[in-house]
């Protein structure tokens, strides 16, 4: 995962270094980010203070990939800056400076910091944790997860969802599941005031719901969490058996199935846990980033051999349809 970090940012992060997160930030900086600092490198050699950064990151790590002089993103910062990143740049963090920082945060698309708040809006990398954590789990139905909005306070910025659960459209001994798919798109879609594209892997003979509707309910739910017209589209493939949830910052893994509850709210699901895995941490990223492979893969073969199975927008900043 990316940084990027401007000199008025990291000079107030270094002034935060009584904050008792303060050594965990500078281990993720350290052990798991690309650094790239929006101001050269004398800039930081002759500057005291910020010099002083230099052996702590480096010390004990054999390579660090750290560029200097870059000028991302462009700049007046603007609430529609990330509608030309790219998948990297929208799964990366930023400490900003700009007059129109508020705007961008506000958007609730990408993670990111204005100065002050360096360690504040980062340390959500880590779900909420007090410690260097990037996992975070519950048991279905017990104690802290009885719905889909108890975990409303785990929720990141986001552009993209991708979920991949074959059995989602389908009827559970004939009761009303679907439910369980909107409470999850509107859970994590709680801080988002952008565009957000959606897309949906499901099992061809799975479906107990009419397609178009479907697409039109969640454009609709969308639509109302945030604010703006988003992108909907459904897959059908029988390629797919695992259960998967991929944001910009996490992946969510289920067992059986991600419908938990029937429309009266009692357990129906044989599951046991619902695990939240942070993409801070480059073993998760890098195996969020073959997921993403295995479902490009999908739609290439859709592509050639059968385009009917891909229903709706068509539109993604993972995806390439």
């Amino acid at each position: 995962m990316n940084i990027y970090i401007d000199k008025t940012n990291l000079e107030s992060f270094l002034g935060q270094n009584e904050d008792p997160f303060f050594d965990n930030i500078l281990k993720l900086l350290k052990e798991q980010l690309n650094i790239h600092f929006n101001f050269s490198k004398e800039t930081l050699k002759e500057n005291k203070n910020l010099s002083s950064l230099i052996p702590l990151l480096t010390s004990g790590v054999e390579h660090t990939n750290t560029t200097f002089d870059n000028s991302f993103p462009e700049r007046p910062l603007k609430t529609n800056t990330t509608i030309s990143f790219d998948s990297n740049q929208l799964s990366s963090i930023y400490w900003l400076d700009d007059e129109g920082g508020e705007k961008l945060f506000n958007s609730g698309a990408v993670l990111m910091a204005l100065p002050g708040h360096e360690i504040n809006e980062t340390k959500k990398i880590f779900l909420n944790q007090d410690g260097y954590v990037f996992k975070k789990r519950w048991r279905i139905g017990e104690e802290g997860f009885l719905k889909w909005e108890d975990l409303k306070e785990y929720t990141l910025p986001l552009t993209e969802i991708i979920i991949c659960d074959p059995y989602i459209l389908s009827k559970k001994n004939g009761d009303e599941t679907i439910h369980n798919l909107y409470g999850i798109i509107e859970l994590l879609t709680k801080v988002s005031m952008n565009k957000v594209s959606l897309v949906l892997f499901v099992k061809p003979d799975a479906v107990d719901y009419e397609i178009d509707f479907v697409k039109t309910e969640l454009s609709k739910r969308l639509k109302n969490s945030t604010n703006k017209k988003c992108n909907v589209t459904i897959v059908k493939t029988n390629n797919e058996h695992d259960r998967t949830i991929l944001t910009n910052y996490k992946r969510i893994n289920s067992g059986d199935s991600f419908t938990y509850w029937n429309d009266s709210g009692l357990l129906i699901s044989k599951g046991k846990e619902l695990n939240y895995e942070s993409l801070g941490d480059k073993e998760n990223l890098k195996y969020a980033n073959q997921r993403v492979k295995d479902f490009q893969e999908i739609l290439d073969f859709l592509k050639e051999n059968n385009t009917d199975y891909i229903i709706g927008d068509r539109k993604s900043g993972f995806l390439k349809f």
